[in-house]
């Protein structure tokens, strides 16, 4: 018999939700979310200050960010580099507001994301992680990263071995975290 939780994930209206128009509708959504994040560490005894909420800003326009940012949100996150730079170079003026790259990045692009991102997650090879290093050496400032480890004995397409992972980091002095995790 399948177990219900009492925090409904709506997967059935998928599209159907209303898009949040004001700094209210993004507030409202916001505390949803994080009362079913609440819920999930409740039932699996985590710690819901060990979890980070991190907003995706995929194909959204500059004017649904800002009111995100007004309801509260510092971190976003982004997975296109030339979206994420272009919403980036728009919204300066909000000092305080973090950028997230998320997933595969090319090495060809990594300078770009050196420029306005805070933090990269989905680091998948040691070959990255050394052009990354080199790439912030310059700037002079460390930076944090995820990377995804897996149990093989060979590296898989993507993602690092855990020795890898775990061994990167030093390899690369200018990386100040990593959170690695299984796949």
């Amino acid at each position: 018999m399948p177990t219900v939780f009492d925090t409904q994930t709506g997967h059935d209206r998928n599209g159907l939700y209303p898009e949040a128009t004001t700094v209210e509708d993004f507030q409202r959504n916001l505390a949803a979310v994080q009362a079913r994040i609440a819920a999930a560490c409740l039932r699996s005894g985590r710690d819901p200050s060990t979890v980070r909420l991190l907003p995706v800003s995929k194909t959204k326009p500059e004017s649904s960010l800002r009111l995100a940012y007004a309801a509260g949100c510092r971190y976003l996150g982004e997975n296109k580099v030339q979206e994420a730079f272009s919403k980036w170079q728009g919204m300066q003026d909000l000092t305080d507001l973090h950028w997230s790259v998320i997933g595969h990045l090319q090495t060809n692009k990594a300078k770009v994301v050196a420029r306005f991102a805070s933090e990269f997650q989905a680091l998948d090879s040691l070959r990255l992680a050394r052009h990354w290093s080199g790439v912030c050496r310059p700037k002079g400032e460390g930076w944090t990263y995820s990377c995804r480890s897996t149990p093989r004995v060979r590296r898989a397409s993507t993602g690092c071995l855990r020795t890898r992972s775990k061994g990167s980091s030093a390899n690369c002095p200018l990386i100040r975290r990593c959170v690695c995790g299984d796949l």
